[in-house]
């Protein structure tokens, strides 16, 4: 999802709807701008480790982490994006 695509959504909403993202285990946290971080992350980084791969990763990697390991991100689409945290 981009920004543009975020706020067009957005806009179709009650502009009082409180957001939230999800707790570690349960329940949910209030998504704040201190909780949002620029980021870039090697797309698709777990798509191709199949097998093995647990349920709980994303689909996508920090860039920082995979460049410092044994991966090459040359293989890989490198994009910008923020991510909320709890």
């Amino acid at each position: 999802m981009t920004i543009l695509e975020l706020i067009q959504f957005l806009s179709t909403q009650d502009p009082n709807l409180e957001v939230y993202t999800q707790g570690y285990e349960d329940g949910y946290v209030d998504v704040t701008t201190d909780r949002i971080e620029h980021i870039e992350v090697c797309r698709d980084f777990y798509h191709d480790q199949v097998e093995g791969k647990d349920w709980w990763n994303g689909d996508h990697e920090d860039y920082n982490v995979v460049r410092k390991g044994p991966a090459d991100t040359f293989k890989y689409e490198i994009k910008k994006g923020i991510v909320f945290y709890r």
